[in-house]
């Protein structure tokens, strides 16, 4: 799950991208949540410049679209949203507007992503679920993900949810709840 997230210039470039789009590009559910597909297409439209630079052009290498886009959309571009309902050549994005203003996009994200579970076959098991994010230096928003980690903690400790990983991509931070 990508949640709003800018990825820094030099992330392009840097042994953290390719761990990244191992672990996005290999996930039974890719999932960006509202603000977090303009930092997907953005990196990818990155990602495909720097290979049309390059005369050997390494496909494996490029990010796939999500499976799942959601949120209220309030902060996600006209342009993005237009090029994932559009999708070509690749399986279509499930978009899913979560209208509810009294819960926050990842909140709600966690929700829909839940049911969505129930629906993966047997064959691809979701062991954990890994969210990306950046502290981005706003605490009011690092304090909103940790509670709603800590919300989600119940239904991981009934195996209702598979463990929530959070990975603050730029400090390559990871944090979880540790069940008591």
């Amino acid at each position: 799950m990508l949640l709003n997230h800018c990825f820094s210039d030099s992330f392009i470039n840097d042994s953290k991208l390719s761990r990244f789009v191992a672990l996005w590009n290999n996930a039974s559910v890719r999932h960006t949540v509202d603000g977090g597909s303009n930092c997907l297409f953005d990196l990818q439209q990155q990602m495909l410049k720097s290979l049309n630079t390059l005369a050997d052009h390494h496909h494996h290498h490029l990010l796939l679209p999500p499976h799942l886009l959601t949120g209220d959309m309030d902060s996600i571009r006209a342009d993005v949203l237009q090029h994932y309902r559009q999708q070509q050549n690749s399986p279509k994005v499930t978009i899913i507007e979560t209208m509810d203003q009294e819960q926050t996009d990842f909140t709600k994200a966690i929700q829909v992503l839940s049911q969505q579970l129930g629906t993966l076959p047997a064959e691809h098991p979701v062991s954990l679920i890994l969210v990306f994010y950046s502290s981005s230096g706003r605490l009011d928003h690092v304090l909103s993900i940790y509670s709603t980690l800590y919300h989600f903690e119940k239904d991981v400790k009934v195996n209702a949810l598979p463990p929530l990983i959070l990975v603050d991509l730029p400090g390559c931070s990871v944090s979880m709840l540790l069940s008591k």
